[in-house]
């Protein structure tokens, strides 16, 4: 911060070592002040000086002792943000691009490992054709965005501190998961010209449908239990909802159109009846020893 004028307290600044879009180099700034000693609108000022790309957000109140203040920068680009509080529980919301890449990845490998969704997609694809399947892949994405949405605004918080509500979804999802196995399995080997006339999974049963998914439900709360802080600004999480939606499209859409050259291998009806046992099996196998082992069955 150079020789300009401080508040009294303390104030810490880490260089990350990475270089923003603004042309600085990110600094992590955790400041504290002692009650009666410094105003926050002094501290904006300091902080206008010596972080050029910093806005200031119009603070009214001064440091207390014992008690939270409201955000005094945000950064530039909307990632980085800092607050400001007592010397006793200082909080500053942090993502930067690796934790943002972190998250990236959980999205991907969470997206694209074998699953309900992964599954049931593969076994449209095969038996309606990509084009049939579109509703349910773009389904799929838009279920967890609202997932997301929803549970930005507390749900996450409900469902971790409500066991039972968590116990009775995982026994729906069990109890529908064993009726769609039974009905891939089931699923007569018909012509194109009647299968045609048969009706896949479509968007909204997709978007429901997630609700009662035990992956995308434990995939979405350990979001926002690992990656997302709880006083994270809506603009930014805007942005990784965004992020996490379209990296989730494009990783199971590897699936459908995967189904797509699988098509071409079951041409007969012994071929496509056993791969819709296959299916069905590997369907039960993804979620019946998880939420058996949790509910303690």
């Amino acid at each position: 911060m150079g020789q300009q004028r401080r508040p009294r307290g303390l104030m810490v600044v880490i260089d990350m070592g990475i270089s923003d879009p603004c042309g600085r180099r990110w600094r992590l700034v955790v400041a504290t002040a002692i009650a009666g000693s410094g105003s926050l609108k002094q501290l904006g000022r300091n902080g206008r000086a010596g972080l050029a790309c910093h806005q200031s957000v119009p603070v009214k109140a001064a440091v207390q002792e014992g008690k939270n203040s409201t955000q005094l920068y945000r950064y530039c680009t909307g990632i980085l943000s800092y607050s400001v509080c007592s010397r006793k529980t200082c909080i500053e919301t942090l993502m930067t691009y690796t934790m943002l890449m972190a998250f990236a990845i959980f999205i991907a490998v969470s997206s694209v490992t074998p699953g309900p969704n992964n599954l049931m997609l593969l076994s449209s694809s095969v038996n309606f054709g990509v084009r049939r399947t579109i509703p349910h892949c773009l389904g799929i994405s838009a279920g967890m965005g609202l997932m997301i949405v929803l549970m930005s605004f507390g749900l996450h918080w409900v469902m971790l501190h409500a066991g039972w509500l968590i116990d009775l979804l995982k026994i729906a999802s069990l109890a529908y998961l064993l009726w769609l196995a039974w009905k891939i399995a089931s699923i007569t080997p018909t012509p194109l010209s009647v299968q045609n006339e048969a009706s896949p999974f479509g968007f909204w049963n997709a978007v429901l449908f997630q609700w009662i998914n035990p992956k995308a439900l434990i995939m979405v709360i350990s979001m926002f239990s690992i990656y997302v802080p709880d006083n994270i600004g809506q603009l930014t999480l805007l942005q990784i909802s965004l992020m996490a939606i379209v990296i989730n499209l494009l990783c199971i859409s590897v699936w459908m159109f995967g189904g797509t050259l699988m098509r071409r291998l079951f041409t007969t009806a012994a071929t496509q009846r056993g791969f819709n046992i296959v299916m069905a099996l590997l369907l039960v196998a993804s979620v019946v020893p998880m939420v058996s082992a949790d509910l303690g069955i």
